[in-house]
C-alpha cells in the first residue's frame, strides 16, 4: 500500500496507482520541507501527528502560511517564496483528486 502519511486519498480508498497520487506524495515532501517536520510523527499531540492534518487548517488561509515555515528559520525567508510554495502543496494535498 505504501508508506502511511504519503498515501494519497483516493489511492487508499481505490488501491489505484495515478500521476495524481504520485503528485500527493510529492507535495507532502514538499510540505516537510517547507515545515521540517516528519509527515507522521508519534512524539507530538495526537491532532499534529500527521502532517497533512496538521497543516490543513492553515491553507486556507494565505496569511497563516508562515505558520508552517520551520521555525528554525526565524522568519527570515522571503515570505512570497513561501507563501508559493504552500500554495502548491495546498493544491495538491486536497482530499479528492479530481480538485
Amino acid at each position: 500500500m505504501g508508506t502511511y502519511g504519503y498515501c494519497a486519498p483516493e489511492y487508499q480508498r481505490t488501491g489505484q496507482l495515478t500521476i495524481k497520487s504520485d503528485v500527493y506524495s510529492l507535495e507532502v515532501v514538499l510540505l516537510e520541507l517547507i515545515s521540517r517536520r516528519r509527515v507522521i510523527d508519534t512524539t507530538l499531540p495526537s491532532n499534529e501527528q500527521n502532517l497533512v492534518t496538521w497543516a490543513q487548517p492553515v491553507f486556507n488561509y494565505t496569511s497563516r502560511y508562515v505558520e508552517l515555515a520551520d521555525p528554525l528559520l526565524n522568519a527570515e525567508f522571503p515570505v512570497r517564496g513561501l507563501n508559493q510554495a504552500v500554495a502548491a502543496a495546498t493544491m495538491c494535498l486536497q482530499e479528492e483528486a479530481e480538485v
